[in-house]
């Protein structure tokens, strides 16, 4: 229930800007993170852990933190600014 559109890969920073869109009922597990991360809320709604945030909500984690898990029960999409997730990690 989660789709990424990657926008940029900086391999020497190993950060990305992608656009992620969570379908109605989706989450994302809890996370931490090794550095900044920005999450702007574009359309729909999120809950981080009891936190909501809406459309045109900015989100910023510090990197050396975690979070609780993201839900989205009415689905969003979201620009975020990230360390480059990786999938065999």
């Amino acid at each position: 229930g989660v789709g990424i559109k990657l926008l940029r890969h900086d391999h020497g920073a190993d950060n990305m800007t992608a656009f992620i869109r969570m379908q109605p009922g989706s989450t994302l597990d809890a996370h931490f993170h090794t550095q900044a991360e920005e999450c702007l809320i574009v359309e729909g709604e999120i809950f981080i852990g009891a936190h909501r945030l809406c459309a045109l909500d900015m989100h910023v984690a510090a990197g050396g933190t975690a979070h609780a898990a993201v839900t989205s029960p009415r689905g969003a999409l979201m620009l975020v600014r990230a360390q480059a997730a990786h999938p065999d990690a």
